[in-house]
């Protein structure tokens, strides 16, 4: 009996342990937005191993955009107690499958190397922003040559975030291009996207990002475990499976804050 007792223990201990070891990696990082020379919200992303969870705090309404690894993507509207998903399952299915097409009919090429292509910046040319080094620790963003926004940055390591980090949070960010891409268009890119779409061209951290709408400010960087009652979907919010009608909700929803 107490050899046994003693298994059981031992079986705890590596299931705990290997519960810290899977989530061992914690970000939290904090920027705050000023539109029109007023604070207007204030951004908190929380990474961890599974999940990866952005709070728009605006002065009425809160909302939130989230990945849970492997179950895919909700939007959370606060006032409304809703959280709405986007099913991994069917929304990766259909991208794989088309993948797995294209891939068949071009030679030496893989369906993973072609999902890296189509997240490489430099592919989207309705959306690619080239980045110029001008002045002191700042990129100038241009679009088809016009100025679309300015960086200001920090180089890697910083106060705020180590080289270890800053490449993990990229792997997070590139692996949550999988599960499609919900947000509230608050702002025109999630800040995470914003960070890896300029990782391409420059290894920085971004500190301060101006627009001609809104400047955002990096406020704090924390890396102290974050537990993981912080990130999941609260008691009492209904949550609803929107996968087929995600597009229509996401346009409304984003026109409230244009």
């Amino acid at each position: 009996m107490q050899k046994n007792i003693k298994l059981v223990a031992i079986f705890f201990f590596l299931l705990i342990s290997s519960q810290t070891v899977a989530n061992s990696n914690n970000l939290t990082v904090k920027y705050e937005v000023i539109k029109g020379g007023e604070h207007f919200a204030d951004i908190t992303i929380k990474v961890n191993d599974t999940y990866l969870r952005t709070d728009y705090q605006l002065k009425d309404e809160k909302l939130t955009e989230m990945t849970v690894k492997w179950k895919g993507q909700y939007v959370i509207e606060h006032k409304t107690q809703r959280a709405y998903l986007l099913d991994y399952n069917v929304t990766n299915q259909r991208a794989e499958d088309a993948r797995k097409e294209m891939a068949a009919q071009i030679t030496n090429i893989s369906a993973e190397q072609i999902f890296e292509m189509s997240i490489d910046p430099i592919n989207d040319e309705s959306e690619f922003i080239c980045y110029e080094k001008v002045g002191n620790n700042k990129l100038v963003g241009k679009f088809e040559g016009d100025v679309d926004h300015e960086i200001q940055y920090l180089e890697l390591p910083n106060k705020y975030m180590s080289q270890k980090q800053y490449d993990w949070l990229l792997s997070r960010a590139k692996e949550d291009r999988k599960f499609g891409q919900a947000f509230v268009a608050i702002l025109e890119q999630p800040l995470s996207e914003v960070i890896r779409r300029v990782s391409y061209q420059h290894a920085v951290l971004p500190v301060q990002i101006k627009t001609y709408d809104y400047d955002i400010n990096l406020k704090s960087v924390d890396s102290k475990f974050i537990d993981e009652s912080e990130l999941q979907i609260k008691a009492g919010i209904i949550q609803a499976d929107m996968t087929h009608s995600a597009i229509q909700f996401l346009e409304s929803l984003s026109q409230r804050f244009k």
